[in-house]
C-alpha cells in the first residue's frame, strides 16, 4: 500500500504490541520537582513562574515536574491531594521530592542553583527500584502497560501512580496574563491519587511486577500535550513518600500495514526524554529505506538506508516540529508504515 493511499484512511488503528517484551526499566534515580501554586496568586506569576522555568531550564530529562494547582480554575483533586501530602501552606512552595526547598522571592537564583546540584546528585545515585511505562491512545483512552523492578531489597507499602500531565496549557495566571502553562497536573489513573498498592513487606532484589491499566482523557485535555508518568510511592500511616519515577513513552505500533507478518514488529515510542523508532525482525529483509513524511506525504527525514538483517534496531528521531508524521519501511520483502506524533 502506497503512502498517498494511506493518507486517505480516515480512521487509525492504534494498539500496544506486547509492551512488556520490550519495556525496560530505567535504572537511574528520577527524583521529582514540585510546583504547588494557583493560578489567582501573584508570587506565582513572578519570582515563582522565574523559579520554576530556571528548574525546567536546568533539569530537563533528569527530572519529573509537576505543577499542583491546590487552588483556582486549574485545580484538580490529584493535584490537591499531590499538595496535601507535602503538608503545602500557601504558595508558591517549591518541593524536591519530599522535602520543601523554602524557596522564596529572595533566594530564587540561590534554590535554582541548589536545586540542580540536588538533581544531579540524585541521578548519580544507584535507584532501589523503578517503574516503566509505555502506553498508547485511541478515542479517548490511554491504555497502559508498567514494569516495576526492584533493584534492591526494600521493605514497605509500595503504591504505583500513573499520572497525566498536561503542558502547553493557554490560561490565565495572575502577574503573567494569559501564558501557557506546563506539566500540570490533570489526572491520575486511579481513584487514589497515589495508585494502587503492588507490594508490601520485604520486597526481593530482582522482583519485577506488571501491570495494564487504562485512564480515560478528560474531557478539556488536549491529548496531542499529554504525557503519562510513573510514580512509586511508600505508603505509611497514609503518608506517601516519593521512591522513583520515570516518564512514560507513547508507542505507535503496525497502525496502517501489516505486509511483513507475525515476525516482524516496529514501534515508535516517543517522551520527553527522547523519541525513537524500535525494529524486530526475525527475518533478512534485504535493502530497506526508512523514511518520515509529513501528512502532506512530503519526504521530511531519512531514518535507515540498507541491509536490515535479522535482530533488534533503535533509530533515534529528532529535529523535527511537533505534529503527524508518517514512519514508512519499504524493504525487499514488504512494507509497514506506521503513524508518529511529536
Amino acid at each position: 500500500m502506497k503512502l498517498r493511499n494511506l493518507l486517505l484512511l480516515t480512521v487509525v488503528l492504534l494498539g500496544l504490541h506486547n509492551a512488556s517484551e520490550a519495556q525496560t526499566v530505567p535504572e537511574v534515580q528520577m527524583p521529582v520537582l514540585t510546583k504547588v501554586t494557583a493560578t489567582w496568586c501573584p508570587n506565582c506569576g513572578t519570582w515563582g513562574w522565574t523559579l520554576f522555568e530556571g528548574m525546567l531550564a536546568d533539569n530537563t530529562d533528569k527530572a519529573i515536574f509537576l505543577n499542583a494547582h491546590y487552588s483556582g480554575d486549574l485545580t484538580t483533586p490529584a493535584s490537591q491531594d499531590f499538595a496535601a501530602n507535602l503538608n503545602a501552606n500557601g504558595q508558591p512552595k517549591f518541593y524536591f521530592d519530599n522535602m520543601n526547598t523554602l524557596a522564596s522571592a529572595n533566594t530564587v537564583a540561590a534554590k535554582r542553583m541548589e536545586i540542580a546540584e540536588m538533581v544531579n546528585t540524585a541521578n548519580a545515585q544507584t535507584p532501589i527500584a523503578n517503574t516503566g511505562l509505555e502506553y498508547s491512545y485511541d478515542s479517548g483512552t490511554y491504555t497502559i502497560n508498567t514494569k516495576t523492578k526492584f533493584f534492591d531489597e526494600m521493605t514497605g507499602n509500595i503504591h504505583l501512580s500513573i499520572v497525566a500531565l498536561e503542558s502547553k496549557l493557554t490560561n490565565n495566571q495572575a502577574s503573567q496574563g494569559i501564558v501557557d502553562h506546563t506539566f500540570v497536573v490533570r489526572g491520575t489513573e486511579s481513584s487514589n491519587t497515589f495508585g494502587p498498592m503492588i507490594a508490601s513487606g520485604t520486597i526481593a532484589a530482582g522482583t519485577e511486577i506488571d501491570g495494564t491499566y487504562t485512564l480515560e482523557k478528560g474531557t478539556n485535555w488536549n491529548e496531542e500535550n499529554i504525557i503519562l508518568v510513573a510514580m512509586m510511592w511508600s505508603e505509611e500511616n497514609s503518608n506517601f513518600t516519593y521512591i522513583n519515577g520515570s516518564v512514560g513513552s507513547m508507542i505507535f505500533v503496525n497502525s496502517l500495514s501489516n505486509d511483513l507478518g507475525a515476525s516482524f514488529t516496529a514501534e515508535f515510542r516517543s517522551n520527553q526524554v527522547e523519541n525513537e523508532l524500535f525494529i524486530n525482525t526475525d527475518q533478512d529483509l534485504g535493502n530497506s529505506l526508512v523514511n518520515i513524511y509529513n501528512v502532506n506525504g512530503q519526504l521530511v527525514q531519512q531514518l535507515f538506508k540498507g541491509n536490515l538483517i535479522q535482530g533488534e534496531y533503535h533509530l533515534p528521531v529528532s529535529g523535527l516540529t511537533t505534529g503527524n508524521y508518517f514512519i514508512e519501511i519499504n524493504t525487499e520483502k514488504g512494507q509497514e508504515t506506521i503513524k508518529a506524533q511529536f
